[in-house]
C-alpha cells in the first residue's frame, strides 16, 4: 500500500491478486482485514479498485464471498454510492467482470460493455485453436519438468495449477512453463 500513497495524486487504477495478497490462499478477506481501510481510503479518493484474478466463477457470488469484510465495511462505514462503484472483480483470466453496486453488491456485466473492437473480432474457432495449442504446450513441458499439474479450461484460458510439495525450484519451472506457452504462441 505504501506505492499506492505514494503516487495517490495521479492514481487512477489499483489492481491486486486476490491468493496471497488481499487474503490467504483459497481464503477471503475477513472483516478484521489490515488491508480493509486502505482500500475504502483509495475508493473514497477516487481511485478505482480491482480484484485481478485467475479464479474463474462466472456468477458474483463466490467473489462476494472472497471480499466479505471489504463488501460488509463498505456498509458499515457507510461509504458513499459513488465510492463503492470502483470497487472491480475481473476473474477467470478476464472471462468476466463484476462491478460493485450501490448496495455492495458485485453485478456481472456483460461483454458487450468491457470488450474492446478488437476481441469482438475474434472468431470463436480460432481462439479455441489457441487454448488447445497453449494447453498441449502446457502439458508437454509439466510432463518434461515432471510437474503435478492440474489444467483448467476456461471459455478464453487456459490454466494449470501446481498441486505438488513447493521447493525452491517450483517458481522456477513455472516461470519456464510461462515463458514456453509465450514463446509457441
Amino acid at each position: 500500500m505504501w506505492q499506492a500513497h505514494a503516487i495517490a495524486r495521479t492514481l487512477k487504477l489499483a489492481c491486486f491478486d486476490g491468493d496471497e495478497t488481499l487474503y490467504t490462499n483459497r481464503s477471503y478477506m475477513d472483516v478484521d482485514s489490515p488491508l480493509i481501510e486502505p482500500l475504502l481510503e483509495m475508493l473514497q479518493r477516487g481511485i478505482h479498485v480491482a480484484l485481478v484474478t485467475a479464479v474463474g466463477y462466472d456468477s458474483p457470488e463466490p467473489f462476494e464471498e472472497r471480499l466479505n469484510g471489504l463488501l460488509n465495511a463498505m456498509v458499515i462505514k457507510d461509504i458513499p454510492a459513488e465510492a463503492r462503484e470502483r470497487l472491480w472483480v475481473v476473474g477467470g483470466e478476464c472471462n468476466y467482470v463484476f462491478r460493485c453496486d450501490a448496495d455492495a453488491q458485485l453485478r456481472a456485466l456483460p461483454r458487450s460493455e468491457w470488450e474492446t473492437d478488437e476481441m469482438k473480432t475474434w472468431e470463436y474457432g480460432d481462439m479455441v485453436d489457441m487454448l488447445d495449442a497453449a494447453e498441449s504446450t502446457l502439458r508437454e513441458c509439466a510432463k518434461r519438468f515432471s510437474l503435478p499439474m492440474r489444467f483448467i479450461r476456461k471459455d478464453r484460458a487456459v490454466g494449470a495449477l501446481y498441486v505438488g510439495q513447493p521447493n525452491r525450484k517450483t517458481n522456477l519451472y513455472l516461470d519456464e512453463l510461462a515463458l514456453e506457452v509465450r514463446r509457441c504462441m
